[in-house]
């Protein structure tokens, strides 16, 4: 991994929610530098793995609400397009996606030069994680 790669993925915020944690809404992860960033208007860039359904495609649809730009990965193709498809009629310029198994590390280092490369900076890093219990 390049010391760049290495820097962003230093940088980004990682909040993880697995299956079992209840979920109490989107302040969950309104950061001090979030809410800064809503407080002066600022359009963030931000990623969200497992966005093609459930929790994570919620987060991407209310940051695209909010004018935001966002890059969601899902391993699965199809779940992806759909989401994809939907996203787009919310804002289709602010939104980006790319396949991506998070368990695999080459594709996580693809993925995340992806993300740099339609955002710029990365301002906010979503991890949904699913596990059983």
């Amino acid at each position: 991994m390049n010391s760049f790669t290495k820097n962003i993925l230093e940088n980004i915020w990682n909040i993880s929610i697995t299956t079992g944690l209840f979920f109490l809404g989107y302040k969950l992860f309104l950061t001090k530098k979030y809410k800064n960033a809503m407080k002066n208007k600022k359009i963030l860039g931000i990623v969200i793995t497992g966005g093609s359904k459930g929790i994570g495609y919620e987060m991407a649809k209310e940051f695209l609400k909010m004018g935001h730009r966002v890059v969601i990965c899902s391993r699965d193709e199809n779940n992806l397009n759909k989401a994809l498809h939907s996203l787009y009629l919310i804002n289709k310029q602010n939104i980006f996606s790319k396949i991506c198994d998070v368990s695999k590390a080459d594709e996580v280092k693809r993925f995340v030069d992806f993300a740099v490369d339609k955002l710029k900076v990365i301002d906010l890093f979503v991890k949904i994680l699913l596990k059983d219990i």
